[in-house]
């Protein structure tokens, strides 16, 4: 290393093994199981928004697509699509596919069987309340319209 240069600490992260990634996921998921209803119902509500969102990107990358060619169409509607759950990712919102993992916690027991179920429940509500929010969003804006709904 120069001599003009500080030592630098950089720290590599290591991988875990399997052991320590159940460990490392129930952890995550019985801390998401104790949130308050009222958060887990937000955090569902804007991941079923986020997926819903998505759909519309997809929906609307492919009007007009005929004249692309036909891997070309789709990787772009996989593209677009794909948004919707980077948002979910990013943000941190909750998606009833993932909650479905808390099995992990209830089979290790650090969670209870009503908890679970009041976590899948109110995430599987949130999410679709989420998503038909979005499609009415779209439904009443006129936008399902354009090009004569073609």
């Amino acid at each position: 290393m120069p001599a003009h240069l500080p030592p630098t600490n950089i720290s590599i992260p290591t991988m875990l093994n399997a052991a320590q990634v159940t460990q490392t996921l129930e952890d995550s998921l019985s801390e998401k199981t104790a949130y308050r209803p009222h958060k887990t119902f937000l955090l569902g509500l804007t991941g079923g928004g986020y997926v819903a969102l998505g759909l519309v990107f997809f929906i609307t990358s492919q009007v007009g697509a005929h004249v692309l060619p036909f891997g070309v169409a789709k990787v772009l509607g996989g593209i677009v699509f794909t948004t919707g759950l980077a948002l979910v990712v990013l943000t941190g919102a909750e998606l009833f596919t993932a909650s479905t993992l808390s099995l992990t916690s209830r089979a290790s027991g650090r969670i209870t069987t009503s908890q679970l179920l009041r976590n899948w429940v109110l995430v599987y509500v949130a999410n679709l309340c989420g998503a038909l929010t979005i499609v009415c969003l779209v439904y009443f804006s006129g936008v399902w319209y354009d090009d004569h709904g073609q």
